[in-house]
């Protein structure tokens, strides 16, 4: 299968583009009206991918928890960047979420992003020691 060297986690294309899809999916639900929690429960069942499915269900958790989408998301750093969860906390603090995801969706897809490094989640095995990308 194909893989992206993505810190040092590799993601495969087929994540990656199923994570830009979850994006772009959430931006329409919230732009359409639904509330976070049940857009969260729609993906979790529309996602194929296992790992991406669990990301969803905790992040869905903590959300009804009262947490922010930005805090949750540094829970799965293999699929969440720093760059990633900064622009969506940026979002959640100027009430931008909807019109925001589909551009994270873009940032994901695009490989030129992060000064041409392309998008790159903290892969499990990262020290801390490593510092940001």
């Amino acid at each position: 299968m194909a893989q992206l060297g993505i810190g040092s986690l590799n993601m495969d294309y087929a994540l990656r583009d199923e994570l830009a899809l979850w994006f772009t999916k959430f931006g329409g639900l919230l732009s359409s009206g639904v509330f976070v929690t049940t857009a969260l429960a729609q993906l979790e069942r529309e996602t194929s991918n296992p790992r991406l499915r669990q990301a969803t269900h905790g992040i869905s958790d903590g959300v009804s928890r009262g947490r922010n989408l930005a805090d949750t998301f540094r829970e799965y750093p293999d699929l969440f960047d720093e760059h990633l969860i900064a622009f969506v906390s940026g979002a959640e603090r100027c009430g931008i979420v909807p019109a925001v995801l589909p551009s994270v969706a873009h940032y994901i897809l695009d490989p030129g992003a992060n000064g041409g490094k392309g998008y790159q989640s903290d892969g499990p095995n990262r020290s801390p020691s490593e510092g940001s990308r």
